[in-house]
C-alpha cells in the first residue's frame, strides 16, 4: 500500500498563518469593494465593517485572541522552560483571553466613555484612547517583571519568542499605533476614505499581529510536547 503523506504540525501551522492572512485581507478588499459600490448601508456593511462591533471580523478577532490564551495556557503545562516562565506564559494566555473578551463585549470603549463623560482623566486624543494605551503600558510591566523569563525564551526558544515578539509589537502598532496617526481625520465613519483606509490598516495589523502571535505560540506548544513526548519515551 503507498505511503500516506501527512503535515507535520509546523507545516500545518504554516498552513494555518496563509489561511489566516488570505481571510483577513478578505475582510479588508470586502470594505474597500463595498466602499466603490456604495452599498454602504447594506447587509455586508453590518456584518463587515472593520470598524464597527459584533461583527464578522470582530468575531473573527475574538476567537484568534481566545485561541492563543488556550494554547500558551497549555503550553505552561508543557514547556520544559523553568516554573518562572511556565508562570509568564499563564500571563500571557490569560492577557489573551481578557483580550478576546474585550473584543466580543467592548470593554476598552465602554470605560473609556464612561471615563470620557466623568472627565476623569484628561483626554487630548478624545473617545476611548484614553483607556486603550493603558493595555500596551501594562503588557510592558509584564514584560518588566518577566524579564528573566523572556531571556530564558529567547536562549531556549529563539524563533517562537521573535515570533510572538513580532506579532504583539505589529498588533499594538495596529490597535494603538495607527489610532493615534488617525487622529487628526476630522471626518469619521464608512463615508471618508482617508478614515477607511486607516481603519483597514488598524484593523488588519491587529489581525496579522494575532496570527504571527498565534504562529509563536504554536511553535512554543510544539517544543512542549516534543519534550513531555521525550520524558515519556525516556521512562519507558
Amino acid at each position: 500500500m503507498p505511503a500516506t503523506s501527512r503535515l507535520s504540525f509546523e507545516q500545518a501551522a504554516k498552513l494555518s498563518v496563509v489561511v489566516l492572512i488570505t481571510i483577513e485581507l478578505l475582510f479588508v478588499a470586502i470594505n474597500l469593494v463595498h466602499y466603490m459600490v456604495d452599498f454602504r448601508f447594506g447587509i455586508i456593511h453590518l456584518w463587515f465593517y472593520l470598524d464597527n462591533e459584533r461583527t464578522v471580523p470582530a468575531w473573527f478577532s475574538a476567537s484568534q485572541l481566545f485561541l492563543i490564551g488556550t494554547v500558551f495556557i497549555v503550553t505552561a503545562n508543557l514547556t520544559p522552560l523553568s516554573g518562572r516562565s511556565r508562570l509568564f506564559f499563564l500571563f500571557c494566555g490569560l492577557g489573551c483571553i481578557f483580550l478576546s473578551m474585550d473584543e466580543s463585549i467592548s470593554i476598552h470603549e465602554t470605560v473609556g466613555r464612561t471615563l470620557e463623560r466623568f472627565q476623569a482623566f484628561p483626554n487630548p486624543l478624545g473617545g476611548h484612547s484614553q483607556f486603550i494605551w493603558a493595555y500596551p503600558l501594562l503588557g510592558a510591566l509584564v514584560l518588566l517583571v518577566n524579564l528573566r523569563a523572556v531571556a530564558e525564551c529567547l536562549a531556549k526558544e529563539r524563533r517562537a519568542s521573535l515570533t510572538c515578539a513580532a506579532g504583539a509589537a505589529v498588533f499594538v502598532a495596529g490597535g494603538a499605533g495607527i489610532e493615534l496617526i488617525g487622529h487628526g481625520i476630522s471626518e469619521k465613519g464608512f463615508a471618508n476614505l482617508e478614515y477607511l483606509l486607516q481603519v483597514c490598516v488598524e484593523e488588519f495589523l491587529e489581525m496579522l499581529g494575532c496570527t504571527l502571535l498565534l504562529y509563536g505560540a504554536l511553535l512554543f506548544l510544539q517544543s512542549g510536547l516534543t519534550a513531555d513526548t521525550g520524558k515519556v519515551t525516556a521512562a519507558t
